[in-house]
């Protein structure tokens, strides 16, 4: 028997994501150690993991050419006098180019979810499992995920209607708000998240924060 509500997949701790700068570093020096590093980042980061993943791929090509060329630079010595270095680089490229790739995939998918249920205003599962593509049994995978991972804080999904639920009245779709506070008019204007596409209400010539994905915008 399913549940009405889904509120355990939301993620109550925030934990800290590491530098680039460590995680390039150790990449460099111990791509096992690194790369363990940089899947933690993108499993936490939002921003970097909608982002990043061309930028890895990028990056997995350069160490695997560095690798092939340090092989190319020693193979006067003997075919095997460099190959232990090469292997070391061409491997950590090439494990770096996979993670890179994944990245992007799912980047486009959350992407897409957030369009549909953010600025097309999609609520059925089905309707929005559609319009990925997906099954309609992944696209309650995925939204649950996205959820945990702090993308949808105010969401929950409705077993019993099938569909998701913002736990705040929808008001995200208003082209712009004027308010009232301190005896001063506050100008809301709606803008689009340059790292999720999701549309945002920021106060005009103020510096906000994405909802769902924790990117600094602007009007």
């Amino acid at each position: 028997m399913k549940a009405n509500y889904n509120f355990s997949v939301k993620n109550d701790v925030k934990s800290e994501s590491h530098s680039w700068g460590l995680v390039i570093f150790l990449l460099i020096i111990f791509w096992p150690v690194g790369l363990f590093f940089l899947v933690r980042k993108m499993s936490i980061d939002r921003q970097a993991s909608l982002s990043s993943g061309r930028k890895m791929t990028i990056w997995g090509w350069v160490i695997i050419s560095i690798g092939l060329m340090f092989w190319l630079s020693t193979i006067e010595d003997g075919f095997f006098s460099g190959t232990f270095g090469m292997l070391f680089f061409v491997i950590a490229g090439v494990a770096l180019v996979r993670v890179g790739k994944k990245a992007t995939i799912n980047a486009v998918k959350h992407k897409k979810y957030i369009d549909l249920i953010v600025n097309k205003s999609l609520r059925s599962i089905s309707s929005i499992a559609s319009a990925i593509p997906v099954t309609h049994d992944i696209a309650i995978i995925d939204i649950q995920e996205m959820i945990k991972k702090g993308y949808f804080d105010n969401i929950y999904i409705n077993f019993n209607t099938d569909e998701v639920v913002f736990i705040q009245a929808d008001s995200v779709n208003n082209n712009s708000a004027i308010n009232s506070f301190s005896d001063r008019k506050i100008e809301m204007q709606l803008v689009s998240c340059n790292g999720c596409g999701a549309n945002n209400k920021v106060e005009t010539g103020e510096v906000g924060q994405c909802l769902y994905c924790g990117s600094l915008i602007s009007r």
